[in-house]
């Protein structure tokens, strides 16, 4: 029981704390908004209320980026590993943190395994950082968006999101470490710590890319004639 109450508690206080900013700053966001747009962000929900993103001094996108970057991991994951806690109540929020398809993967006792989780996100954020500032973004709107697709919430710096930059190279990189960030963090830890060399056989990750797969060959196949005239540009888009 503990456990629920402070994994609500401590999502409800941090999506409160998140609207500040917005609620301080004014402009398109009144007190609805802010909270809107604070809990769309920690919630990795992707969602706006903005019309025009870009009008937005940097700081506060800096922020609206980091919500949902934060908001990926999970604010108790981080509370897990920098608060000490006490034996059931830290295997309850455990628990109630990582899905079930991931359990069979995770010691709840060791420290080691959730520091290892966060290093793998981390180390998914500073790689697509550096691809995507190597591929023509600037620092910042590296940042940002490395921080959108690793978080799975789509945040951008632009209006036009991706679509600004006209790039494939940076399509491509993105559509790749979104995938990757899509994946379970069960799946992510096995792979990234050599678990299990056949960590491919396993169901979990079989079903997810036929999905995807799946998923961008209908998408290709709908667009292909109608919003593109080459197969080509159908499947750019559709990934």
């Amino acid at each position: 029981k503990e456990g629920y109450v402070i994994v609500v508690a401590s999502w409800i206080l941090v999506c409160f704390f998140g609207m500040l900013p917005y609620a301080l700053w004014g402009g398109e966001f009144s007190m609805i908004n802010a909270w809107f747009e604070s809990v769309a962000g920690f919630t990795t929900t992707g969602s706006t209320i903005l019309k025009d993103v870009e009008a937005l001094p940097s700081g506060l996108l800096f922020w609206r980026s980091s919500t949902h970057w934060l908001g990926g991991i999970g604010i108790i994951l981080f509370a897990l590993v920098i608060v000490p806690a006490i034996g059931k109540v830290r295997m309850s929020l455990s628990r109630l943190e990582m899905s079930p398809l991931a359990k069979s993967n995770f010691h709840y006792k060791s420290n080691k395994t959730l520091q290892v989780v966060i290093l793998v996100y981390l180390g998914l954020t500073v790689a697509e950082t550096i691809l995507l500032y190597v591929s023509g973004m600037s620092l910042f709107d590296a940042v940002t968006h490395a921080f959108g697709t690793v978080a799975t919430g789509g945040f951008s710096t632009k209006n036009a999101s991706v679509g600004y930059y006209n790039s494939v190279a940076i399509e491509v990189i993105i559509t790749v470490f979104m995938f990757l960030s899509g994946m379970h963090f069960g799946v992510l830890y096995v792979i990234f710590t050599f678990k299990r060399k056949k960590w491919y056989k396993s169901s979990i990750v079989q079903f997810y890319f036929f999905s995807m797969v799946i998923g961008i060959i209908v998408v290709t196949l709908n667009t292909w004639g109608h919003n593109y005239d080459s197969f080509s540009e159908a499947l750019r888009f559709a990934a």
